[in-house]
């Protein structure tokens, strides 16, 4: 999972380019959602069933509930 602030684009068709650093660090099939704070989640396979996991278990209308 990347962390941090990014700066993006997007293309004629409203889509978003990712630099290549991060797509290769994601493999051929990843995960992009709607994060939490206005912020997109981009994970691997592997780290979205392991976020999800713990996100089931949460009250996340807290914010202090809410994996850092």
């Amino acid at each position: 999972m990347f962390m941090g602030e990014y700066q993006h684009t997007l293309d004629g068709k409203g889509r978003l380019i990712l630099p290549a650093k991060i797509r290769e660090g994601l493999g051929e099939t990843f995960i992009a959602t709607s994060g939490l704070d206005d912020c997109l989640f981009i994970c691997t396979r592997d780290e979205w069933a392991a976020l999800a996991g713990k996100l089931k278990h949460l009250y996340l209308a807290k914010p202090e509930a809410r994996p850092s």
